[in-house]
């Protein structure tokens, strides 16, 4: 399962939508032309931040090929394809390849909150779909599953997973996975010196949309080992993250848009932020630029 192209910066990439809803798909090219120039390695869609699970599988598939037809190979695509029932997500599985994506991703199945078996039958659905890498993306706060270090150490010998995006804040989870030959990108933003100085091979994050030069900039000076550089620029990106944070999804829009980039909106029910909180994202994302 190569995954060689993902070791770096990669964004968990917006879908800029119109106030009706509809995908501004205009508006797709700007955004990833954006992501090319700061020199990320790669694209993670219709996830959290691109909000899959607001798309029919329908949506989703014609979604995934208008980003990879605006990347033009120029970025590892990596596609969430998480949803329930299974046949939907190993549908949307063996559909990503055509699509031309790089990579598959997949939360946990969600709500019902099943066990660790039938997390590890529902990954092994999805591998059996499609032949690209496919990493489980772990997310506690937001599926009610914590994948367990053991328990992906197990996947990822049957062959099942490439290897794990870590939402988790426990740095010991994270350690443990690089411990075990299981290879993390890291997915919390805080954390990502301290993940990219135990081994994760990149970052996977919300606010690359908004400062993918900060991230791009934290991953080159870990490889140069260069830790003073690295502990400034973790501290700007703590700074801008804490206010991106809210409201949810819809604060990166605006923090697109402070950038000079076509940031459309969330789909509802998500918000775009008020007053108060556009002004307060505005300051954030300047101090952190300048």
């Amino acid at each position: 399962m190569n995954t060689t192209r993902l070791s770096g910066a990669i964004t968990a990439l917006i879908t800029p939508c119109r106030p009706d809803g509809s995908v501004d798909i205009d508006a797709l090219g700007p955004l990833v032309d954006a992501q090319v120039q700061a020199g990320v390695v790669g694209l993670f869609v219709l996830g959290t931040a691109g909000q899959g699970p607001m798309f029919t599988p329908a949506e989703r598939k014609a979604l995934l090929r208008e980003i990879t037809a605006a990347s033009a190979h120029r970025l590892a695509v990596v596609a969430h394809i998480g949803a329930m029932p299974t046949e939907t997500a190993a549908d949307l599985a063996a559909d990503a390849a055509d699509a031309g994506a790089y990579a598959i991703s997949s939360v946990p199945p969600v709500y019902y909150r099943p066990d660790a078996r039938a997390v590890t039958d529902y990954y092994r659905a999805l591998a059996a779909a499609s032949d690209l890498p496919l990493l489980a993306y772990n997310n506690p706060p937001a599926t009610g599953f914590d994948l367990r270090p053991s328990h992906a150490q197990s996947m990822h010998a049957e062959g099942l997973i490439a290897g794990v995006k870590q939402a988790s804040d426990s740095v010991a989870d994270m350690h443990a996975l690089v411990a075990a030959g299981v290879p993390v990108w890291m997915a919390n933003s805080t954390l990502n010196t301290a993940a990219l100085a135990m081994g994760a091979r990149g970052t996977i994050s919300t606010i690359t949309n908004v400062v993918p030069e900060l991230f791009v900039g934290l991953f080159n000076a870990m490889q140069s080992a260069d830790l003073h550089a690295a502990r400034s620029i973790q501290l700007k990106i703590d700074a801008v993250a804490a206010v991106l944070r809210s409201p949810t999804i819809g604060a990166l829009h605006a923090g697109a848009s402070v950038r000079g980039l076509p940031g459309g909106r969330p789909r509802p029910p998500l918000r775009m932020p008020d007053a108060g909180e556009s002004v307060a994202i505005a300051t954030a994302v300047d101090v952190a630029v300048a």
